[in-house]
C-alpha cells in the first residue's frame, strides 16, 4: 500500500501541473487527458487522486489557502503585522491569483476561502484580537467575501499597491469603522 506522504506528493504534482497549464491555456480548454499526458502517467493515476479536473483545482486551492494559514500560524504577531504576512503570501502566489482571475474561477476560490474561514480565519482573527473574531457566521462570511474582493481587486490591478499599504488598508477596515 502506498504511503500517505507519497500519495500527497502525487496529488501535489498533479495540482501543480494543472496550475502550470492554467498559466498557458484557458481552464475550460484543459482536459484530464492533457494533464496526464504532460505528466506521463495514466488517466487511472489521475482518477485515483481526483474525481475530476474541478476537484483537482479545488484541492490545489485548498492547499494554497492552508499554506497561508500555516505561514500565519508560524509568524509572530508582534514582529510584523499579520496582514503584512497575509499580503506578502498572496504577493508570492500572484501567479495563482492571476490564473483564478483569467479563468473566471473567483467564485470557486471565494467558496474555498470561505470554507476555510469557518475555522482557520476565525483562529487568525482571534490571534490578532479582531472584533470580528467573536461574530456569528454571517459576519464572518461577510468579512471573508470582502477579503476575497480586496485580493481580487489587487490582482486585477496587477499588485500595484505595496504589501505594506494593503496591510494598512485591511487593518483600517478591521479596526476602525469606514464611516464615522
Amino acid at each position: 500500500m502506498e504511503s500517505y506522504e507519497r500519495t500527497m506528493e502525487k496529488k501535489e504534482i498533479i495540482e501543480n501541473t494543472l496550475l502550470e497549464m492554467m498559466q498557458q491555456l484557458p481552464y475550460e480548454q484543459i482536459s484530464v487527458m492533457q494533464i496526464v499526458q504532460r505528466l506521463g502517467v495514466s488517466r487511472r493515476t489521475f482518477y485515483r487522486n481526483f474525481p475530476s479536473k474541478d476537484a483537482c483545482f479545488c484541492s490545489l486551492t485548498d492547499r494554497i489557502i492552508q499554506n497561508l494559514y500555516l505561514k500565519m500560524h508560524d509568524s509572530h504577531p508582534h514582529e510584523q503585522s499579520m496582514y503584512q504576512v497575509y499580503f506578502a503570501y498572496w504577493y508570492k502566489n500572484q501567479d495563482f491569483l492571476r490564473c483564478v482571475l483569467r479563468n473566471n474561477l473567483k467564485d470557486v476560490f471565494a467558496n474555498r476561502f470561505c470554507h476555510h474561514a469557518r475555522t482557520e480565519e476565525r483562529i487568525f482573527l482571534q490571534r490578532i484580537s479582531s472584533p470580528i473574531a467573536g461574530c456569528d457566521e454571517d459576519i464572518l462570511q461577510f468579512y471573508s467575501q470582502g477579503t476575497v474582493a480586496i485580493l481580487m481587486n489587487w490582482a486585477r490591478r496587477d499588485f500595484d499597491t505595496s504589501v505594506e499599504n494593503m496591510a494598512r488598508k485591511m487593518e483600517r477596515v478591521i479596526y476602525r469603522p469606514l464611516i464615522d
